[in-house]
């Protein structure tokens, strides 16, 4: 009976789908973090991105990587659903993860996936690193950090810290904006600043054309100060609320013919000036 187990066993396993032989990745234990529930970011998408989402925490190994092969993640977080259309999850989910490719094979990354876990014995990642990572890590190749809880500490002190970061938008937001020479200076991220600037990341217009933003204000000569009452774009002008970036976009403050003081008056009309 021993014998006909195994076979029977062994015929069961050669019906799966290669997928399932060669990438089964074991579910783990995860923490959630309470502020998820409340992210407002997180309460746009839509609630199978956001059951996704949690199912990839589970799935990612110990250093936040995943295999992205769209058939896997379906068969692993929603074997129950026939109709799941994950493309268009994990488009939904881009802010909160990284996808990328290496030697055609897909793979995902969470963002500060250490930041929110505790994990005790961790076991190095079997899967390539992105980009990114492999270019900026003190680590070899093929390493894993030698104290995971201190590397934790460091990414939570970065994340308080006012200094410009790679890992960390609103630092990137300074670091662009402080390279348009044109523009005033941000020397200091204050919290004030950060929360508003970070509430403007969650819009995802903001999120996608920030840079463009910038460029824009930093090629306006009105923006710039070349106006009657010497009128420069600030930072927190910008951030202040939902429409300026948006008037920017638009082209409002764009080089044309228009007269400075028509434009001065307008802003005065907004209340900008």
């Amino acid at each position: 009976m021993a014998g006909s187990g195994n076979s029977a066993t062994c015929a069961l396993i050669s019906t799966l789908p290669a997928f399932i032989l060669h990438g089964w990745i074991m579910p783990r234990k995860r923490m959630i973090d309470p502020e998820f529930w409340s992210d407002e970011e997180i309460g746009n998408w839509s609630p199978y991105a956001r059951l996704l989402y949690i199912g990839l925490w589970n799935f990612a190994d110990d250093e936040g990587r995943f295999k992205a092969n769209e058939s896997l993640l379906k068969a692993q977080i929603f074997p129950y659903d026939s109709k799941i259309n994950l493309g268009m999850l994990l488009e939904e989910l881009k802010s909160k993860i990284q996808l990328y490719q290496v030697n055609g094979s897909h793979y995902g990354h969470l963002y500060n996936f250490l930041k929110h876990q505790r994990i005790d014995k961790p076991q190095p990642s079997k899967l390539p690193a992105p980009l990114p990572f492999q270019e900026c890590s003190p680590n070899n190749p093929g390493t894993f950090p030698p104290n995971l809880k201190e590397e934790n500490l460091k990414e939570e002190n970065r994340s308080k810290d006012n200094t410009i970061s790679p890992n960390n938008l609103g630092n990137d937001f300074v670091q662009y904006w402080n390279s348009k020479k044109k523009l005033k200076e941000i020397r200091v991220l204050s919290d004030t600043r950060r929360t508003k600037l970070n509430i403007r990341f969650k819009d995802p217009v903001f999120l996608e054309n920030w840079k463009t933003v910038v460029d824009k204000i930093a090629e306006s000569r009105f923006c710039c100060g070349e106006n009657e009452r010497k009128w420069t774009a600030t930072l927190e002008w910008l951030i202040s609320n939902d429409t300026n970036y948006v008037k920017v976009l638009e082209g409002k403050y764009d080089n044309r013919t228009k007269s400075t003081e028509k434009m001065i008056e307008e802003l005065k009309e907004e209340g900008r000036l």
